[in-house]
């Protein structure tokens, strides 16, 4: 995982947040919205500052696409807790229980 700067500038992810929310809102097509879920439930932070600048569009899409991506970003920030002694059988046990 990495970092990125605040806002949209030099966050590609965030950029392509926004992009796909406007294009859904311009030209939805069948798979769309699954991708915007994906955006939202993929490792880091980067698709919030897109999720920000545009939340009011997707409110005028469809107002059930904002608790829809919220709950898929916060289960996507769920990880195991692994100490850095525990066995390989442990660390493998624990990510089998988050997908």
């Amino acid at each position: 995982m990495y970092l990125q700067r605040e806002g949209l500038r030099f966050n590609p992810r965030a950029i392509a947040f926004v992009g796909e929310t406007l294009l859904i809102e311009r030209d939805p097509k069948e798979n769309d919205v699954k991708r915007l879920l994906e955006f939202a439930s993929a490792n880091g932070y980067a698709s919030a500052h897109g999720f920000g600048a545009i939340l009011f569009k997707l409110e005028q899409i469809n107002a059930l696409l904002v608790p829809a991506i919220l709950r898929c970003a916060f289960t996507a920030s769920v990880y195991p807790d692994e100490p850095w002694r525990i066995s390989a059988e442990q660390k493998e046990t624990n990510r089998s229980a988050y997908p």
